[in-house]
């Protein structure tokens, strides 16, 4: 064998030696010892996706995490006009409040979660808003009269 090493970006050496293989009965095995591989992080996984709580410009969501944790929370939907809209919820919460729909109102939710750079998702709930009426959450706002009698 023969050993060469780099100084100032000029070749070194040799170094030798000479060396002789044990024959193979005699040869000793050798196994390597076991290493712990570290367990994978938990891939965070959605559960259960509840609407609840309809007003008639709100509704609340709120979804349960069985393992892992998200890094944040993405709520896809689209408001009266079929515009599409999204809130963004920190991965701590496992819940938020959706406001400014429309009364009497069909909305799809879409969840996401994120973790890592990865989505997964979507959760999907449908929910629909409450009819406006006398003493509604609200209605103090209109001054007694409904937005369709304006």
């Amino acid at each position: 064998m023969h050993l060469y090493g780099l100084h100032e970006g000029r070749r070194v050496g040799p170094v030798s030696t000479v060396g002789v293989t044990a024959p193979e009965d005699e040869a000793e095995t050798t196994q390597a010892a076991p290493t712990m591989t570290p367990e994978p992080p938990i891939k965070p996984r959605l559960g259960e996706l509840t609407i609840t709580d309809a007003t008639p410009d709100s509704f609340s969501l709120s979804w349960t995490v069985p393992e892992g944790q998200f890094d944040h929370f993405l709520v896809q939907y689209r408001n009266g006009d079929g515009q599409p809209k999204a809130v963004r919820v920190p991965g701590h919460e496992d819940g938020v409040t959706i406001s400014g729909l429309e009364p009497d109102h069909k909305y799809k939710m879409n969840l996401y979660g994120f973790h890592g750079g990865q989505r997964v998702g979507p959760m999907s709930a449908i929910g629909v808003t409450g009819e406006w009426t006398v003493g509604a959450p609200g209605w103090e706002l209109w001054e007694g009269h409904p937005p369709a009698l304006w």
